[in-house]
């Protein structure tokens, strides 16, 4: 697997929320997630969140993945391939794309800068 993509996948926080954002009947969606493990060779993020929150089906659904750190945003694009409900809900979430930036700043002035891209 390319060294850039493991280095984007090694910023994943285990633990940490993120937001999966996904289209359901031309509406956008929201869903917080927490990323309860990570799958580097695989490009795999497996996933939990509150079973209340998901009305709709997720499999092979385009989505992205967004979570927020002290030094930056980390950005996925890619698919849930699948989910199972029992309390709560697991996902897996297969990376296809990932972006990193980081927070730029000079005196008032602040921006994100895209540092590392894969995909």
């Amino acid at each position: 697997m390319d060294t850039e993509w493991q280095s984007l996948l090694t910023k994943v926080e285990d633990g940490k929320q993120g937001l999966l954002r996904f289209t359901d009947s031309g509406k956008r969606r929201s869903l917080a997630v927490e990323i309860t493990s990570s799958d580097m060779a695989a490009a795999l993020l497996h996933c939990a969140c509150n079973k209340d929150n998901l009305s709709t089906r997720l499999t092979n659904r385009p989505a992205s993945l967004t979570q927020v750190s002290e030094k930056g945003y980390l950005l996925f694009s890619g698919f849930v391939t699948s989910f199972a409900a029992e309390t709560a809900l697991a996902l897996k979430f297969v990376a296809l794309q990932a972006h990193w930036f980081e927070r730029k700043g000079n005196g008032s002035n602040k921006w994100l800068q895209e540092t590392a891209s894969y995909g």
